[in-house]
């Protein structure tokens, strides 16, 4: 049972880490491929966890010396939080989509916004519609 606990918290973070963002297979994983939280309560309970994209930035750092990426993407709110609200599926697409399209529009390269746009067509999230 502590396992399948384990598990399903795993793949619930991972899901909320990542949720909507693409990365041109072709370029290396960079600190705006996930969301990140500057909640401390949520990065003292996480372990730093919530320090997300200095980890992809620069991996061989232990966990306690990572430090917030500021324009990083950031989450609806702390880890603990964001983690009950992705269990809800129609408020989590309801709050978690307009920063899907803030994400393309503000942090993904052109191949990614095509990505993107690919991606969001395909789940029925809305184009994002202003050009570069």
């Amino acid at each position: 049972m502590s396992a399948l606990l384990g598990k399903a918290l795993l793949e619930v973070v991972n899901y909320m880490e990542h949720y909507g963002m693409v990365r041109d297979p072709d370029t290396p994983v960079l600190p705006h491929h996930s969301w990140n939280t500057n909640k401390r309560v949520s990065s003292w309970a996480m372990f730093n966890l919530t320090r997300h994209s200095h980890h992809h930035a620069q991996g061989e750092v232990p966990f306690q010396d990572l430090r917030p990426f500021p324009a990083a993407p950031m989450m609806i709110n702390g880890y603990l939080t964001t983690m009950v609200i992705a269990m809800i599926p129609p408020l989590w697409h309801k709050l978690m989509t307009p920063k899907v399209l803030a994400w393309d529009r503000d942090h993904a390269s052109a191949q990614e916004l095509e990505l993107a746009r690919q991606a969001n067509a395909r789940s029925g999230i809305p184009a994002f519609t202003n050009a570069r």
